[in-house]
């Protein structure tokens, strides 16, 4: 199932990130599968708040699939997206 998600500028496109310096017309799922392969916490909190944690675990299930994760690397981003999802939850609950 793919998730739908705004054809607008990528959030992760953003200089702060440093993934889309060569390409900043670049997919966000794209931009979104380096960051997740590259570990960086920041950009995957900003997918996440931007397009949604569905979208943040539809790209790691197609790095999954396309063999491309560790272990290692599938063991830390489960940690951090899980981490991410009691952030928001936390965050709900004191509204």
């Amino acid at each position: 199932m793919t998730i739908p998600y705004k054809r607008v500028r990528a959030s992760l496109a953003a200089a702060r990130f440093g993934l889309a310096s060569s390409n900043p017309g670049a997919d966000e799922a794209v931009l979104l599968r380096n960051a997740l392969l590259q570990g960086r916490f920041d950009a995957i909190l900003e997918a996440a708040a931007h397009d949604g944690l569905p979208f943040v675990w539809q790209q790691i299930g197609e790095l999954r699939r396309s063999g491309s994760l560790s272990e290692v690397q599938n063991a830390k981003l489960e940690r951090m997206v899980r981490s991410i999802e009691r952030g928001f939850a936390e965050a709900e609950d004191e509204r």
